[in-house]
């Protein structure tokens, strides 16, 4: 994986974190994943298509989930992952990489993006291969929590 494919996630995900929660996050150590994959508790998956494919995966605790779905629908008490604030984390996904596929166009990459799905734990990964591989890139946002771009490219 070149590390101009994987940037373009990164300063997404900073830039859109920054201007959500005024903190872009802290960048930690960057690992790879094989099969079978897992995401953590709350996870949105966005394929991307044309000159780069894949998926990206948006995974973090409930926790995390909540507390940015919190800063996203501002005045609202969230405390729970109900329909709405699955809603403002798949938002917050896909700002994310919309992002990421202009800075990627910048690099004269063209990118597609698909709409962003909310999944729970594990189910709805049956598209991921048990021997693909991700990168993965943990951010620590505010305190413990921690929300992790996982990059698969096809």
């Amino acid at each position: 994986m070149k590390v101009e494919y994987i940037n373009p996630f990164l300063t997404g995900t900073q830039k859109t974190l920054s201007g959500l929660c005024g903190y872009e996050g802290k960048l930690g150590k960057a690992f790879m994943k094989t099969g079978p994959y897992k995401p953590s508790d709350v996870a949105v998956i966005i394929g991307f298509s044309g000159d780069l494919k894949g998926e990206v995966v948006y995974s973090m605790s409930e926790e995390c989930g909540i507390y940015l779905a919190s800063k996203f629908m501002v005045g609202f008490d969230v405390n729970q992952m109900c329909e709405m604030a699955q809603s403002s984390i798949m938002e917050l996904a896909n700002m994310i990489s919309g992002n990421a596929a202009n800075a990627l166009f910048s690099l004269e990459l063209k990118v597609n993006i698909t709409p962003p799905t909310y999944i729970r734990g594990s189910s709805g990964l049956e598209f991921v291969s048990p021997d693909s591989k991700f990168i993965c890139m943990p951010i620590q946002i505010e305190g413990e929590r921690v929300f992790e771009v996982d990059l698969h490219f096809a």
